[in-house]
C-alpha cells in the first residue's frame, strides 16, 4: 500500500467516524427530548420540553435539570458587582 492509498483510507475512516459520532449525538439528543416531552405530558399535562430551565424566585436563581433543582443566591453576586462598579467608577 503506497502513501496515497494510505492517506485516502485514513480520510475515509475519519469521515466515517465523524459522521458516526454526529449520528450518535443526534439520536441521543432527540431521544432525551422525546422522553422529556412524553414524561411532562403524562405527569404534568404540559406539552413542552423542559430538560433545562432557569427561573428567578426573588433573590434566588433556580436551575432545573431533569426536574432536579439547584438554587443559587444571586444577591451576593449582585452586591459584588455593585462594589466593582463603584470601585471602577472612582478611578
Amino acid at each position: 500500500m503506497n502513501r496515497l492509498e494510505r492517506f485516502r483510507t485514513a480520510r475515509r475512516f475519519k469521515r466515517r467516524y465523524t459522521s458516526l459520532f454526529l449520528l450518535f449525538f443526534f439520536i441521543i439528543t432527540f431521544g432525551l427530548c422525546i422522553v422529556d416531552y412524553s414524561t411532562n405530558w403524562l405527569l404534568k399535562n404540559q406539552k413542552s420540553i423542559q430538560l433545562i430551565g432557569f427561573y428567578m424566585e426573588g433573590a434566588f436563581l433556580e436551575v432545573k435539570i431533569l426536574d432536579e433543582s439547584l438554587k443559587i443566591d444571586v444577591s451576593v453576586i449582585l452586591n459584588d458587582l455593585e462594589r466593582l462598579k463603584q470601585r471602577f467608577a472612582r478611578e
